[in-house]
């Protein structure tokens, strides 16, 4: 991105959060974590940058964070194709390259483990 005419127009703090932007991008750090470094207030560097993705000097925004405990995620239900080789699987889980499959739906509280990482979760045998 050049410091030409796109500069024209801005204030002070939208020129700082520009150079703080770019100087992140560059070290593929935090925006945040840039401004701490140079010293500047975090809010106001971020509504700068807010209000330079309004004007076009910069592209839209994306959230990368990764998800937390807590979080909603995108689930997407669709017929498996190998249905009929699983025999009477009720539920699948594929969980990085695991994959768990259930021949009946397993208890709330071990799903929920599944999010919170609870290892005394395991359901009780009878």
């Amino acid at each position: 991105m050049s410091n030409d005419g796109n500069e024209r127009g801005m204030t002070a703090n939208q020129r700082a959060a520009l150079a703080c932007y770019q100087r992140a991008q560059e070290r593929g750090v935090a925006l945040s974590a840039q401004a701490r470094e140079q010293g500047l207030n975090q809010r106001v560097v971020y509504d700068a940058v807010a209000a330079l993705r309004r004007k076009g000097v910069l592209p839209p925004g994306t959230r990368s964070r990764p998800a937390r405990a807590g979080d909603f995620l995108a689930v997407r239900v669709a017929p498996s194709a190998d249905a009929p080789m699983l025999g009477m699987s009720v539920c699948r889980l594929r969980i990085g390259a695991v994959l768990i499959e259930c021949s009946q739906w397993p208890p709330a509280p071990w799903l929920a483990s599944l999010i919170t990482g609870d290892a005394d979760a395991a359901p009780e045998r009878g």
